[in-house]
């Protein structure tokens, strides 16, 4: 072995000398520009602009005077690992509300409505999308992993496949959730109710919420954080239209939330078209919480997506 032996390592702006033996850490000194770039490195890239309208019409089906109404609906949420919302225009003043989900609910309080009258409610969004998730820190890891009504955790028949599909890798476990409910769930078209997991696991068939349900179930089983989302899938600006509301999940995997949508057979990639416009949780300060979308606080109101 040589009586002195030199090895320089650079880390992080440091810089580690192993000379006869001694390890001396010396500090290194970053040039401006290469502060610039280690700090760009660590902040989030949104670089992909689309704009959405949407709007709805809203109807007094009495012959009354209404002047203590509400109307809530979502907004696409505010910040995610794919998207950034940078503005929201709307036709009519609103109150902002966020929950812990980093929902957006926009409340517009409907002060004169007339007999029989109609009002056209309209929405502009501007946002900033990822092609590739962001990085973001998990808090309240244990909201992820819990069950719930849909998400009967404790059922037989999750656990027994949960256990099937098991990986000591998560991210091959995920890939196996993900199959499994591509492979062995047929898609039946809109369904008005919705089945808990345990009972899609019966029928063998659903809609989108009965893949998030099923998918979500096996993963949260399996220890992999995941949350159920619902929204829209954009390629481009456009206008949405209320058919197309759709569900998938997110699975939080090596410091980032995967995007995992198994009824359009989408694992992982395309983050760049999925908006989320609601993350599924119970949140008291969230008064949507009960209902996809939207609702009005009076029966004699009726709304349509236009």
């Amino acid at each position: 072995m040589p009586d002195k032996l030199t090895m320089k390592l650079s880390l992080a702006g440091l810089a580690t000398i192993l000379i006869g033996g001694c390890v001396i850490i010396m500090a290194t000194i970053l040039k401006p520009q290469e502060k610039q770039a280690t700090l760009q490195m660590s902040q989030p890239v949104f670089n992909i602009s689309k704009h959405l309208k949407y709007s709805f019409t809203l109807r007094n089906n009495s012959d009354k005077n209404l002047t203590q109404s509400t109307f809530w609906v979502y907004a696409p949420v505010k910040e995610t690992a794919s998207q950034q919302v940078q503005s929201i225009k709307a036709s009519h003043e609103y109150e902002l509300i966020t929950d812990k989900f980093n929902n957006q609910i926009l409340a517009f309080q409907l002060k004169q409505f007339a007999p029989y009258a109609s009002k056209l409610l309209s929405l502009k969004i501007s946002l900033k999308m990822s092609e590739t998730p962001n990085r973001q820190t998990l808090s309240a890891a244990d909201h992820y992993l819990k069950s719930t009504h849909f998400l009967n955790l404790s059922d037989p028949k999750i656990k027994q496949l949960s256990s099937q599909l098991h990986h000591k890798n998560l991210a091959q476990s995920a890939i196996n959730a993900y199959q499994w409910s591509v492979d062995n769930i047929r898609y039946s078209g809109y369904r008005a109710r919705q089945l808990t997991a345990s009972e899609t696991l019966n029928t063998r068939e659903g809609d989108c919420t009965e893949y998030m349900h099923v998918l979500t179930a096996i993963n949260r089983s399996n220890r992999i954080p995941t949350r159920e989302v619902g929204g829209y899938i954009v390629a481009q600006s456009r206008i949405l239209k209320a058919s197309e509301y759709h569900n998938w999940a997110e699975s939080y995997l090596d410091g980032r939330w995967q995007l995992s949508d198994p009824q359009n057979k989408k694992h992982q990639h395309s983050h760049h078209h999925y908006i989320a416009f609601q993350y599924y949780g119970d949140d008291p300060l969230n008064p949507l919480n009960d209902v996809h979308r939207y609702k009005v606080s009076d029966p004699l109101i009726s709304v349509t997506m236009n």
